[in-house]
């Protein structure tokens, strides 16, 4: 390869990382409240460089720990370590299945780790057979609460909130995903906090932040400030 055809490649891939910054950082420097600085992973996110993801904009991480009454991912313990020596923001999600709230609340709150630092969310999934029931949710819910004192997100797609409507539920903050052009939210919900808008795939651009690659992005319904006001006990009015 020449030179010139060596240069060319360097200023392209730096005027992507140029762009995809902009896109990164917070909307409000052209008057839009609307921060786009949160990922969220698992275990399918192999290679992950967090120096590279916070220099690319990104302010925050969600990453999954748990799921069922058994299962925790074997990558979350090291990159909470990885993420906050870089400074990034820490959440921890909990993939529900249909068995006991209140034992797999349990079983998050043994991985998490240190909860008083940690964004604390349920991820409601639904699946033939396996989707959580409402009880099962708010005892889970109220189980995290009552422990760490911090409120709990709850995650979950348009379709799948449209069956979660109880009083307990729509006081809870909510992390919805929609990848259409804009949001609209359910009925009976009228708050959101943050937006999944790409599967790394699907939805609204960039589907990806440099050090992860494609992933799961976020907008957070507010400045880059309020997101660290918020975080991590979730108590913020909206």
């Amino acid at each position: 390869m020449s030179s010139s055809s060596q240069y060319v490649i360097l200023h392209i891939l730096n005027l992507h990382s140029f762009v995809n910054y902009l896109y990164n950082t917070s909307l409000e420097l052209i008057g839009v409240n609307i921060s786009n600085v949160v990922i969220d992973l698992s275990h399918w996110n192999v290679n992950v460089d967090f120096g590279l993801a916070k220099r690319n904009g990104t302010i925050a991480v969600i990453h999954k720990v748990t799921q069922g009454i058994k299962y925790v991912d074997s990558h979350y313990r090291t990159r909470r370590i990885e993420a906050e020596k870089e400074g990034l923001l820490w959440g921890a999600y909990h993939f529900g299945t249909k068995t006991n709230g209140v034992m797999q609340a349990n079983h998050f709150l043994k991985k998490v780790g240190n909860a008083s630092t940690t964004l604390l969310v349920l991820d409601v999934e639904s699946y033939i057979n396996e989707t959580m029931t409402q009880k099962q949710i708010e005892d889970f819910i109220i189980t995290v609460q009552n422990t760490t004192k911090n409120f709990v997100m709850i995650y979950a797609s348009y379709n799948t909130l449209k069956n979660y409507t109880t009083p307990f539920l729509l006081k809870t903050p909510l992390w919805i995903a929609l990848y259409n052009e804009s949001l609209k939210l359910p009925p009976s919900w009228n708050k959101w906090v943050l937006w999944q808008y790409t599967d790394g795939k699907k939805g609204l651009w960039p589907h990806g932040v440099d050090g992860v690659g494609l992933c799961d992005r976020n907008k957070f319904n507010g400045s880059v400030d309020k997101l660290r006001a918020f975080w991590p006990n979730g108590s913020l009015p909206l």
